[in-house]
């Protein structure tokens, strides 16, 4: 799992990894994640059984996008080759905002009734180790895996299944309320 504790958010937005998002660009900017989560998300459930390593990475795309998505809401635009751990950054930065802190909880625990992994003691923090935990997920099906295929489609369902739609679930939430 990435240490986002010792990445700090002041730091990407003095190096211009985390900017405002400017009033001119930012339906350009939503839309471009919305049709990128979207997509990736579809792809994700299409490759299960045929390539469940790029299922899982489809899977991890669809909510790096969702975030980016979640994030302009604030004004908040990601880009360059760090923008993974700068979204984790930014998503852990506005979470702490009382009003959305509080809405994340309440969706968290409405979801946790479905979804186990939301059983955690991290609360409010829980969703930015969700997305550093999909990233992890991943790493490991894109860089090395000695699974059998087998193995492999059940490790893709279980992701599906545990990280991406209630991770999912959740961001549209906060989405929607902050509309």
């Amino acid at each position: 799992m990435v240490n986002i504790e010792k990445h700090n958010y002041e730091s990407y937005v003095k190096t211009g990894i985390i900017t405002q998002l400017s009033k001119v660009e930012k339906r350009k900017y939503e839309n471009y994640h919305k049709a990128n989560f979207e997509e990736d998300q579809k792809i994700c459930f299409q490759l299960t059984k045929q390539s469940p390593k790029w299922s899982i990475i489809a899977g991890y795309y669809a909510m790096h996008n969702i975030t980016k998505l979640f994030l302009a809401g604030f004004d908040i635009k990601i880009s360059d080759k760090s923008s993974h751990t700068a979204t984790f950054l930014a998503l852990k930065k506005v979470i702490q905002d009382d009003k959305i802190k509080s809405k994340a909880i309440d969706l968290l625990k409405k979801a946790q009734e479905t979804y186990e992994i939301l059983n955690s003691p991290f609360k409010e923090k829980i969703l930015a180790h969700i997305l550093s935990k999909s990233m992890e997920e991943r790493k490991k099906a894109q860089y090395y895996s000695e699974d059998t295929k087998q193995i492999q489609i059940i490790n893709a369902m279980s992701f599906q299944e545990d990280i991406l739609k209630p991770y999912t679930k959740i961001i549209e939430g906060l989405i929607k309320d902050a509309n």
